[in-house]
Order: structure tokens, then sequence, then C-alpha cells
């Protein structure tokens, strides 16, 4: 089971915002992290959507058979098992639905924020740098600690 955790962030006074998805093994093992800059969003909730989709982007072609995506959006979560179309995230709704067509098992859950060390400093990054990046072998120096703090989190 591969174990995603995405975050969206938002910048309320420009409507700007990033993403940040962090990938890991059941045991933890780090595999990549990701951060896109997004110059315009709309909401905080159209920036967690997006994470998430970016998460699934990123294990495309993978092979990867099981997936579990953590976010820290009770409503994303919400509108996700409602299968609501009709909200502002329906058309991002509809593409997760697609990339996760072909996994044999996919769920989508909520975690505290706290739990979401590695994804926040993702998004986090990529709002101060305005930049998108992908990290896969070594981890940057930034993600150290929030690796350490997500492996040591208890729910």
């Amino acid at each position: 089971t591969i174990k995603v955790n995405t975050d969206g962030a938002f910048v309320c006074s420009s409507h700007q915002g990033a993403t940040g998805v962090g990938i890991r093994g059941a045991e933890g093992d780090f595999y990549v992290a990701a951060a896109r800059w997004l110059p315009a969003v709309a909401s905080a909730l159209v920036a967690e959507a997006e994470a998430c989709r970016d998460g699934l982007l990123l294990l495309q072609g993978d092979g990867r058979r099981h997936v579990i995506i953590k976010v820290d959006s009770k409503e994303l979560v919400n509108l996700w098992a409602n299968r609501n179309s009709r909200s502002e995230i329906g058309t991002i709704l509809e593409d997760i639905r697609e990339l996760s067509r072909h996994l044999q098992y996919f769920e989508l859950v909520h975690v505290n924020r706290s739990a979401n060390c590695v994804d926040h400093a993702c998004a986090q990054q990529a709002v101060v740098s305005r930049a998108s990046n992908v990290w896969s072998g070594d981890v940057p120096a930034f993600l150290l600690q929030p690796l350490q703090n997500d492996c040591n989190h208890v729910d």
C-alpha cells in the first residue's frame, strides 16, 4: 500500500496557492515529494483538490495497485464520499475518479493537519519560491524534519 499525503495552500489576498504531495511506502519510506505553484486558484478547497489530483498523477505508470490518499480537508473527503460533482471542484473530482479507476484499492481519508507535515512543507516551499518541483531519491534538506515528524506522529 502506498500512502499519499496531499495539501493545498491558498493565499486569500492574491488568490494564489500551491499543492504539496508526499508519497511513502507502508513502512514510511520516502518515495517522492512534489510541489506545484498555482498562480491563480479560486479557493482553499480548489487547492486541496488540485493537490489530491497531483498525488495521483505522480503515481501514474508506476504499477501501484493499493493507494490511500490522506488530506486534511474534511470538506474534500465529504464531497468525494458523496460523489458531489456539482461543487466548484466537480471537474477535479471527476479527474480523480478517472485516475483512480486503474487501482485495485483507492481510499481518500481525512487526517489531522499535524499528520501532514511533508506535503504541507512542500506546498509552503512552492508558495515561497513560486516554483514547481519534484524530489525523488535523496530527501531534500527542508523535508528531513517534516518526515521525522510524520513518522513519529500518533493518530
